[in-house]
């Protein structure tokens, strides 16, 4: 307890009495002996700071002043802050509470992902599927998409790989679309079961080349048996003429038999003779080529890659994903450009095949309930199976977000003006940061005095040391509060003033630091009246680079391993592997060689998302294909 002052109320004798200090209540003089004192509750005069970010107010020891502290509020955790709100989260994933997940997800056997840690934020819990399952709900249990070809131990995987096939399932939210997939170059698809394959001979280069220069089409009428390719003309008589595996032997006559030919056969064309030896004759496309035949002059050809059968073309590759194929430039010279398109309410497309779709929710429908509300909208996960994650945030300085709908914005006022009170060694409360204007600077106790809007004027005992102007100058020209604990002489000293912290110095500036990753402040990583560290928020950890209240703005999020980055005063964009994902490597890894081993697999080449792509391994070769198909 703080020292009592002696009180003598006359020269007589024997009537000195013990009268309690300042900030206390006498509540009986001490005739020659120690006075019976109470100590007001600090929380009486300060508990609105708590209260206003919704906590509790604990005054440890009413005979001192200043020790006053805000704790968080049950189910919110963290560290009590003395003279200051606390950094407070709420996981509702691991915390018991009405608005909990409970055992929601861990029954379904998911994992629960609180989107935001702060008390304010309720009811924005996720449950995720967890691999190779995809898929997640907020509020309740995901409803997860199984790619059936990794399922069930993989047995459907393994069925089509036991026949030279590959397993693909291009709607992973619906049951019963995984399909056996013939390898190149023999094509052919089947749901649920192995594909019975077919090899067009003529889709090999070199095949199709032996007939087209000699102006001839390449026909393969037995596509389960191979070698019994042939080429094939049309003569003079009209009779199909045709070769096994080379150049039919055709007669000619008239204008094909002279320059006429020579046009047609230059541009890969068949030439059919006139009708009489001195008619013209037609030029026309050869397979997979089609167009207008032209009489007298070369054939105006394309090829659609989407829809032909060629070594270049798509062949079922689009199908089997399920989205539209596309060839954006038919000319037969513009060869391995189609490309595979979603189908709405996705978007992206993918060049030589199937895309990764993604829906952003904002684009389509949710932003404009948050731009009528001057607020941003973002969609955190727009893969195609991703939906009710979008949510509203509120543009800067303000902060809030709110996911399925339209922000409360906060601006705790101090984040602007917390200078104009520290600068003088007052702490800066804004007691509702709903409304504006509602700011004010304090005293430090025990002096007493606000001012809202503006810096206060500190009113002292008479025997507060600190109202002298030499011991106020000394804390104040640093930002520090002058406080004189109790009536004894030569006992004032100088004390940090929040945000920053330290050792209180003995008629003496102290030994202030500012953490900004743990303090509450304007350039801090927890700004005034945002519930939460943005860094912990986003699930990073963060790391203050210097300590010293002059360097600000030096702290940084960092990403939690196997994921790398940081960003300083900001969050980061955090990069991770995406091979590291068992279900993008199973993606690459599905086809095996006769080694045993796979013939792909799995690289990210960035730190972008959706970039992963499967490559061949030697000896194989081919085009890698981003988003692993």
């Amino acid at each position: 307890e703080p020292p009592q002052m002696c009180r003598d109320r006359s020269a007589a004798a024997g009537d000195w009495e013990c009268v309690c200090p300042p900030g206390a209540t006498t509540e009986r003089a001490g005739r020659q002996q120690a006075a019976v004192c109470t100590y007001k509750d600090e929380c009486e005069d300060y508990g609105y700071v708590c209260t206003a970010a919704r906590q509790v107010c604990e005054d440890p020891d009413a005979s001192l002043a200043g020790d006053w502290l805000c704790r968080c509020a049950r189910p919110a955790t963290g560290a009590s802050a003395q003279g200051r709100p606390a950094s407070c989260v709420l996981d509702e994933c691991t915390a018991s509470c009405a608005t909990c997940a409970g055992r929601t997800c861990a029954d379904a056997g998911q994992r629960c992902v609180d989107l935001s840690m702060s008390p304010h934020d309720l009811e924005d819990w996720v449950c995720e599927c967890r691999d190779p399952e995809v898929g997640h709900k907020q509020g309740g249990a995901a409803d997860c998409a199984k790619d059936e070809c990794l399922t069930a131990g993989g047995a459907n995987g393994a069925l089509c790989r036991s026949v030279g096939q590959t397993c693909t399932d291009p709607n992973t939210h619906v049951s019963g679309t995984w399909m056996c997939v013939c390898v190149a170059p023999q094509r052919g698809a089947a749901k649920g079961r192995p594909a019975e394959c077919e090899q067009d001979e003529c889709m090999i280069d070199a095949n199709n080349a032996v007939c087209r220069r000699a102006g001839q089409a390449c026909v393969d009428r037995n596509r389960g048996a191979s070698g019994d390719w042939t080429c094939e003309c049309v003569d003079v008589d009209g009779e199909t003429q045709a070769a096994v595996m080379a150049t039919a032997t055709c007669k000619t006559e008239g204008w094909c038999e002279g320059s006429g030919g020579e046009t047609c056969r230059a541009a890969g064309q068949a030439c059919v003779p006139g009708s009489t030896p001195s008619a013209p004759g037609l030029c026309r496309c050869l397979a997979p080529e089609t167009g207008v035949d032209g009489m007298g002059r070369a054939a105006s050809c394309a090829l659609d890659e989407c829809t032909a059968a060629c070594s270049t073309c798509a062949g079922v590759t689009c199908m089997t994903a399920e989205q539209d194929c596309r060839d954006p430039d038919t000319a037969p010279a513009s060869t391995g450009d189609w490309t595979c398109v979603c189908p709405a309410p996705a978007t992206n497309a993918a060049v030589r095949g199937p895309a990764a779709c993604t829906v952003n929710e904002c684009e389509a429908t949710a932003g404009t309930t948050c731009q009528r509300e001057e607020q941003t909208c973002v969609d955190p996960n727009v893969a195609a199976g991703s939906t009710g994650d979008w949510y509203c945030e509120c543009p800067p300085p303000t902060e809030g977000k709110q996911v399925g709908g339209v922000a409360v914005c906060r601006l705790d006022e101090c984040i602007l003006h917390q200078d104009t009170c520290s600068g003088r060694g007052q702490l800066c409360v804004d007691a509702d940061a709903i409304e504006s204007g509602t700011w004010k600077c304090m005293c430090a106790a025990p002096a007493q005095g606000e001012q809202l809007g503006a810096a206060a004027e500190c009113t002292y005992t008479d025997t507060d040391e600190c109202s002298e102007e030499a011991a106020r100058k000394m804390c104040g020209d640093v930002g520090q509060a002058c406080v004189d604990p109790s009536a004894s002489a030569g006992d004032w000293e100088c004390r940090c003033v929040a945000p920053q912290s330290g050792t209180s110095g003995a008629q003496a500036r102290a030994s202030c630091v500012l953490d900004e990753c743990t303090a509450v402040c304007a350039t801090c990583a927890q700004r005034p009246g945002s519930p939460a560290n943005l860094c912990l928020t986003a699930g990073q950890t963060c790391f203050e680079g210097s300590t010293d209240p002059a360097s600000v703005q030096d702290w940084e999020c960092r990403c939690v391993a196997p994921s790398t980055g940081a960003a300083v005063a900001s969050v980061a964009v955090c990069a991770r592997d995406e091979c590291d994902v068992r279900a993008n490597r199973d993606v690459c890894e599905r086809e095996v060689g006769k080694d045993g081993e796979a013939v792909q697999e799995c690289v990210d080449p960035s730190a972008e998302g959706g970039d992963w792509e499967c490559r061949c391994r030697a000896p194989y070769s081919g085009a890698a294909v981003v988003t692993g198909r």
